[in-house]
């Protein structure tokens, strides 16, 4: 099993960015000198929720200062800006970090994000799918036009092409079973963040996956089990790991349920009724349903536990670790890393 870490950008303790961005880089920095294989990073908008709003600026600087561990989004929001800028300073980062770079995307779910930005949510789905068929074509074509509903472009070459043959590998957020069903079709990549989603509807949803997958043509093999993200925290103690993250969880999916569709009585449009019953999930969460249903949480035996039981049950064979959930403060996050990766990473090597 490989390991990664994630930073979502929170600002918990202030909005100070510099803050923020120092310590993020510092860990991911680490991270490379610990063993970890990649660092996902997350774009949001105007919301100390996530204060990261151009992924390819700090992926730039994240490349520069390493060179080994892969970079990957999660996620690039596709309906805001424009497919062809986007592709090129993806290319540029590719170019950058010598080839480690790899996308996951989504089309967005925010209500405040589309409307701050002029984009309708009704319409996140369309201009999702042709805003990754014109990346695509930037980045395979020496010149290329396309002529779409949103987006239309004529005989352009964008520069420079990405390092990695045919672009970065590009993998998909889902939410749904029908969304599982869709892409396994598709043949696209997933990546999976459950936050406390039962392990059963999990292995449900991979399974209609890989199902879809094989029945358009698709090989499932290939498509494998997507990375997993994870919220952990880990000591000596098992009851001091248990306890301590709760002000740090709890915040999180305080904010969590401010921003999701519905939140605060908001009237949520048809391409997001599925996140009605996330927010209701979301809003009646206890801490102890995390502890038990979603997070690793606990000494190093515990986390071992969990994670072998998610190599088991659901094929999972790359965790991306999020250390920094709720702005959890930068020499805690350290501490965690340094013990997971000397108590936890031997035992998967």
């Amino acid at each position: 099993m490989q390991f990664g870490i994630n930073n979502l950008f929170s600002g918990r303790q202030d909005t100070d960015a510099s803050r923020i961005y120092g310590d993020a880089l510092d860990q991911i920095v680490l991270a490379e000198e610990l063993g970890f294989t990649s660092a996902w990073i997350a774009e949001h908008h105007f919301s100390s929720y996530g204060l990261l709003p151009h992924l390819p600026t700090f992926a730039a600087a994240a490349a520069a200062m390493t060179s080994k561990i892969r970079l990957a989004t999660a996620v690039l929001v596709l309906p805001f800006g424009h497919p062809l800028r986007l592709a090129e300073e993806m290319a540029m980062v590719d170019v950058i970090s010598g080839g480690r770079l790899e996308l996951g995307v989504g089309r967005g779910y925010q209500p405040q994000e589309f409307a701050a930005l002029g984009v309708n949510p009704e319409h996140s789905q369309a201009i999702f799918d042709e805003y990754l068929e014109v990346m695509r074509l930037a980045w395979t074509e020496e010149r290329f036009s396309y002529d779409g509903k949103h987006f239309s472009v004529s005989d352009v070459e964008i520069l420079p092409k990405p390092v990695q043959p045919g672009g970065p590998l590009v993998r998909i957020a889902a939410i749904s079973r029908a969304t599982y069903e869709r892409l396994g079709a598709q043949g696209e990549r997933l990546m999976l963040s459950p936050n406390f989603t039962p392990i059963e509807t999990i292995q449900g949803n991979l399974e209609s996956y890989w199902a879809s997958a094989e029945a358009a043509g698709h090989d499932p093999a290939e498509l494998g089990t997507p990375p997993m993200i994870q919220q952990v925290y880990i000591d000596e103690s098992d009851a001091v790991a248990k306890a301590d993250p709760e002000p740090y969880a709890m915040w999180f999916f305080g904010k969590f349920s401010e921003i999701l569709p519905g939140g605060g009585g908001a009237d949520v449009v048809g391409q997001y009724e599925d996140y009605k019953k996330i927010l209701q999930s979301v809003e009646a969460v206890s801490y102890d349903r995390i502890v038990e249903e979603g997070a690793a949480f606990g000494d190093y035996k515990a986390i071992i536990d969990r994670f072998r039981m998610l190599e088991d049950e659901l094929g999972v064979s790359e965790i991306a670790c999020w250390f920094n959930f709720g702005d959890l403060p930068h020499e805690r996050v350290v501490q965690n890393m340094r013990m997971f990766a000397d108590k936890v990473m031997p035992e998967f090597a």
